[in-house]
């Protein structure tokens, strides 16, 4: 269940000014902001007049603009979205290509590109090496904030679940304390098959998205995410829930493998499919076209350009 956002605060509640706990006169706004485009439930919105007086709208995918007019991830503006339908439009977020690039990565042990795949064995080699991993099992990598949203709690559940299957897990991140020490948990109780490491750690975030052969995105929801372009760019095949971007992004079958549900069970099952796919001729077919993907900023800018230049017109 993602959580119900908080009701606005009370105006005795902002502080700072007149008699009685009442905000200063500059932090009033008039009752008329209660009505019109901003009046919502009673209350003014800054949020939903934006939305009723803007010319054009964006979020940052195709899916995710789709999402918010549901109440599910509308937070009570859904009704409001699906009235600006007609002006909502999600673009992708683009990748710096120059930043995350196997072919000129300054982490890596050796660059490596579509057609010549020596440096991501390497790179697996180094990786395992580096973490305590043994490098016979596949890799399940995931490089996140570890937050409800991102739905680390599903790998965590799921975990013994995918050490059955032959996975390793190599996790990096930091965030909320009870997902870190659950994470800390069961790479203790699984020594060579799971390792954990806290906190923000770049070079080891590229080695994790090159050395791994799945990155997992078990997300509740995912406006856009990079995570997955990043995967995709290093040979790295996505695991990850069909939600916002992520659904854009991935295709079933063909760049990475995608399950419904926000549950443990739905997530081992797309990894059991993975795992039966992994190390045959499929799997590097499927590599090889993840790598070809286009998330570059020139293919998301132009988008941006071709919208805003209609608004000029």
């Amino acid at each position: 269940m993602r959580p119900t956002p908080p009701p606005p605060p009370h105006p005795t509640q902002a502080g700072g000014g007149g008699g009685g706990g009442d905000p200063p006169p500059w932090l009033r706004p008039p009752a008329t902001l209660k009505e019109g485009s901003s009046g919502h439930f009673g209350a003014a919105n800054a949020l939903q007049a934006g939305l009723s007086l803007a010319g054009q709208i964006t979020t940052v995918s195709p899916s995710y603009a789709q999402e918010i007019a549901t109440p599910e991830y509308g937070y009570g503006l859904d009704e409001t979205v699906r009235t600006v339908a007609p002006k909502l439009s999600g673009l992708l977020n683009g990748l710096d290509t120059d930043l995350w690039d196997p072919a000129s990565d300054p982490h890596l042990p050796r660059p490596y590109r579509v057609g010549d795949l020596g440096g991501k064995a390497e790179a697996k080699g180094v990786l395992t090496a580096e973490l305590g991993l043994g490098e016979e099992r596949p890799l399940l990598g995931l490089v996140s904030r570890l937050a409800d949203q991102k739905g680390i709690d599903l790998l965590l559940e799921g975990g013994p679940a995918l050490f059955e299957l032959g996975w390793s897990i190599a996790l990096l991140g930091s965030g909320d304390a009870g997902l870190e020490a659950s994470a800390q948990e069961l790479a203790a109780a699984n020594p060579g098959t799971m390792a954990v490491r806290l906190g923000f750690n770049e070079g080891l975030a590229h080695r994790i998205y090159a050395g791994c052969d799945a990155l997992a995105i078990p997300s509740r929801f995912e406006p856009c995410g990079l995570a997955q372009m990043i995967a995709m760019r290093y040979g790295t095949l996505p695991i990850a829930r069909a939600t916002g971007g992520l659904r854009d992004t991935i295709e079933q079958g063909r760049t990475g493998f995608l399950f419904e549900q926000a549950t443990p069970e739905a997530l081992v099952e797309a990894a059991a499919y993975a795992r039966s796919c992994y190390g045959t001729e499929r799997w590097t077919v499927m590599m090889g076209e993840a790598m070809q993907e286009d998330f570059s900023w020139t293919r998301s800018a132009r988008r941006y350009s071709e919208l805003y230049g209609r608004l000029r017109r």
